[in-house]
C-alpha cells in the first residue's frame, strides 16, 4: 500500500471520526447545556405575588401627662371648632362669625363656610405626601401645602378617595373615575374601569370576577378569582397579573411600587411586577 493511500484513509478516518463526535456528541451536548441553563432561568424568575404589608408597632413610648397637662391639653382641645390629625400633621378649624378659618400647623389654608362638625373631613391624598382631600359637607378641594394652592372640584358625587400621578389627579368615585388635571383645570370621566393607576405604558387595575361587562368589553374569558390586570391603551395589549380572593378596593402607587387596600384595610404590595 503506498504512502498517498495510507494518508488518504487517516484523513478520511479523521473526517468520519469529527463528524461522528461533531454530529452525535457535541452538538447535543450544547443544545443540552442551553435546555439546561434555560430551565435555570426559568427557575429563578420570580413570581408576581400580593405582599401584606404590616405596620410596624411604634416603639416610641408615650409621655404621660399630669393632671395640670391634661388640663391644658383639654383647654387647647375645646378652643377649636375641630381638630384633624393625619400622621404628623394636624389641621386646626377654628369658628369666627360664621366662617372656619383652617390652618396646617400655623399656616392659614383658607376660610371655609361654616358647616356642622360632623361634615367636615381631610384625608391625605394617596401617592402624594403633600396633598390631602377636603369635604366642606358637599364642597370638595384638593389642597397642596408645598405650594398652598387649594382648588375646588366640580363634583356633587361622592368621592371614595383621591390619588396623585404626577401632574393628574385620580378621583374615584362610587360610580367611575375622574380625571382631574391640575394644570388646565379640566375634569374628565374615565368608565372604561373602576378604578385604576398609571404604571409606564400600562393601566394597572382590579376587575372582578363577576365584572361581566368589562370582561366583556375587553374580551377577557372568565377569571376564577379577582384579577389585577394591566392594559396598553395604544397596542391593546392585555394580561392578567395575578389572581386572588380577597376583596380588594383601592390602588395606589408610590414611585414605581404598587399597593392595593382590602375591604379589611390591609395594605399589600404587588411584588416582581417587572420580572
Amino acid at each position: 500500500m503506498s504512502n498517498r493511500l495510507i494518508w488518504i484513509l487517516i484523513v478520511f478516518s479523521f473526517g468520519v471520526f469529527w463528524f461522528i463526535y461533531w454530529t452525535y456528541f457535541y452538538i447535543p451536548s450544547k443544545i443540552e447545556e442551553k435546555q439546561r441553563q434555560e430551565q435555570i432561568a426559568l427557575e429563578q424568575k420570580k413570581e408576581i405575588k400580593l405582599v401584606e404589608i404590616k405596620e410596624l408597632e411604634k416603639e416610641n413610648e408615650i409621655k404621660e401627662l399630669t393632671p395640670q397637662e391634661k388640663i391644658e391639653e383639654l383647654k387647647r382641645i375645646n378652643s377649636f371648632y375641630k381638630i384633624i390629625e393625619i400622621e404628623t400633621d394636624v389641621f386646626y378649624f377654628s369658628k369666627k362669625d360664621n366662617i372656619l378659618e383652617v390652618k396646617l400647623g400655623e399656616k392659614i389654608v383658607w376660610n371655609f363656610d361654616l358647616v356642622p362638625v360632623d361634615k367636615l373631613s381631610i384625608s391625605r391624598v394617596y401617592s402624594s405626601w403633600d396633598d390631602y382631600y377636603i369635604l366642606n359637607w358637599n364642597k370638595k378641594y384638593i389642597y397642596n401645602s408645598v405650594s398652598d394652592l387649594l382648588i375646588e372640584l366640580d363634583l356633587t358625587i361622592d368621592i371614595d378617595y383621591i390619588k396623585r400621578s404626577e401632574n393628574l389627579y385620580i378621583i374615584k368615585t362610587q360610580k367611575w373615575s375622574f380625571i382631574f388635571d391640575r394644570n388646565t383645570k379640566t375634569l374628565e370621566y374615565f368608565t372604561f374601569f373602576d378604578d385604576f393607576v398609571y404604571y409606564k405604558d400600562f393601566y394597572i387595575w382590579i376587575i372582578k370576577k363577576d365584572d361581566e361587562r368589562r370582561l366583556k368589553n375587553l374580551s377577557i374569558s372568565s377569571i376564577k378569582g379577582n384579577s389585577i390586570f394591566k392594559y396598553n391603551p395604544k397596542t391593546k395589549e392585555k394580561k392578567s397579573l395575578y389572581e386572588t380572593n380577597l376583596d380588594l378596593e383601592k390602588i395606589y402607587n408610590l414611585w414605581d411600587e404598587i399597593y392595593f387596600i382590602d375591604s379589611n384595610s390591609k395594605t399589600y404590595k404587588l411584588e416582581n411586577l417587572d420580572q
